[in-house]
């Protein structure tokens, strides 16, 4: 985004008669937000381009999953009914764990099933080791002839790019550099509607499209702003959600929910109680699933979850492709096969209820496939918006000179300092990191009053 000039500032459409003279007042603001915006962007760019590009991989994680490992994972239609509408003397579930358990091993405890409708996967047995350790097993098996098929590396392709989209292979320095960079995204988005934002609306050459007539700067120009507020609500939703994957803001989201009760549901779920005549009589997954779709549809996503201590019950979470992470749990006792508890995701508080919703808003399955789509061209413009803005920068620079903008003074006042406090709260990682701006411009400031540092330009 070019600098705004000193005694006035034109809108998106400058050059194009979209623009209008501005009061210097707005202009000084202008200048500081495209301060801002400028060094947000340069400073953030490497991590944000790393955190875009694994996020676009992991947009189409399931079908890419499921072509990749094609071998493993699909299955033929006939596989899904054998789950689906089981024959009164079979026991389709309890052959596939017990088929799991064998290729797994000894070292590890099957703790849930995966089954899905109308994507070709097949279902899937979860493992995860009881010692040694805290390996995880995904291991797929064909229902029709209970033949195991494989089971997913523990470390592939789909797990490096979540590992570097979270926290860049650097564990929790990583994760403090990546929530730093997905706050400071946020705020560079509005800045870069602010610069966009055009005072008038007389003409949308510049605003709405490119005008690719003009000069090498406007059309880079134009490129990195037209694309930018175009793709900003989804990026703003897409990374707002991230939050919640963070270690500060996402730990504070999830204490609070844990504290007040809202993870009651999932966590502190109904126990089975055992008579005496039923203490050696329980029932299998395929009587949990019986009980847990009696009298409905059955859902086209279901993750069962088995238990494991003696008072544990079966978990049926269910929900379909679209929407949240989770409609429904129904608790199934697992001596008796009652129904303990059935809930829908309504019956939970609010924290916990974005917490299903969340997931599917940041990798922007909400919708299926027509959202992934939008999502992922989203991201791609997120990944290219520092390649044009340093495309822009090198344009502007003059041969011997930086074009780097000028240090500015705070604005002061009221409002903007009630703007960076509320940031600061809202965003502890970038409040932090205005802290320490702030600490380093008033060390700087006395040294440069001793005498010991030259003033900046």
């Amino acid at each position: 985004m070019s600098p705004p000039k000193e005694s006035h500032t034109l809108s998106a459409g400058e050059g194009s008669g979209a623009g209008s003279f501005q009061r210097p007042a707005s202009a000084s603001l202008k200048r500081a937000v495209w301060f801002w915006h400028f060094w947000a962007g340069l400073l953030t760019a490497p991590v944000l381009v790393v955190i875009a590009v694994t996020g676009l991989f992991y947009v189409f994680k399931p079908e890419l999953e499921l072509w990749w490992y094609a071998d493993i994972a699909a299955g033929p239609p006939e596989a899904e009914a054998a789950w689906v509408d089981p024959a009164d003397d079979e026991r389709p579930l309890t052959a596939i764990v017990r088929s799991a358990a064998v290729a797994a091993g000894d070292d590890y405890r099957a703790f849930g099933i995966e089954l899905e409708r109308g994507t070709g996967r097949l279902p899937a047995v979860l493992f995860r080791r009881e010692q040694g350790g805290h390996g995880f097993r995904r291991v797929y098996v064909d229902p029709v002839t209970t033949d195991v098929r494989g089971s997913l590396p523990e470390r592939d392709l789909f797990s490096i790019a979540l590992a570097l989209h979270r926290r860049l292979l650097a564990g929790t320095p990583g994760r403090l550099i990546v929530e730093l960079v997905t706050g400071w995204t946020l705020l560079s988005v509005v800045m870069g509607l602010v610069l966009w934002w055009p005072k008038t609306w007389k003409t949308v050459r510049g605003v709405l499209w490119l005008r690719w007539d003009g000069k090498r700067y406007v059309v880079w120009r134009d490129v990195h702003a037209v694309a930018g507020a175009a793709a900003a609500a989804v990026v703003l939703i897409s990374t707002g959600t991230g939050l919640l994957y963070t270690l500060i803001w996402g730990s504070a989201y999830h204490g609070v929910a844990f504290a007040t009760g809202q993870y009651d549901l999932l966590l502190d779920p109904p126990k089975s109680v055992a008579t005496a005549s039923e203490t050696l009589a329980e029932i299998g997954p395929d009587e949990a699933l019986a009980a847990a779709v009696a009298g409905g549809p059955v859902p086209a996503r279901i993750s069962l979850n088995l238990p494991s201590a003696d008072d544990d019950s079966f978990a049926v979470e269910s929900g379909g492709h679209f929407g949240p992470s989770l409609t429904s749990i129904t608790y199934i006792d697992r001596y008796d096969g009652s129904v303990i508890l059935r809930a829908a995701l309504a019956d939970a508080g609010p924290l916990a209820q974005w917490t299903q919703w969340n997931y599917p808003l940041h990798v922007g399955s909400i919708g299926g496939t027509a959202t992934k789509v939008i999502w992922a061209v989203a991201v791609f413009v997120v990944a290219c918006l520092p390649i044009t803005g340093i495309a822009m920068y090198l344009i502007r620079r003059k041969p011997g000179k930086s074009a780097l903008p000028r240090r500015i003074a705070f604005p002061g006042g009221r409002a903007a300092t009630a703007a960076v406090v509320a940031v600061g709260c809202l965003l502890p990682a970038v409040g932090v990191s205005l802290l320490t701006v702030a600490l380093i411009d008033f060390c700087r400031r006395r040294l440069s009053r001793s005498g010991r540092v030259p003033n900046p330009v």
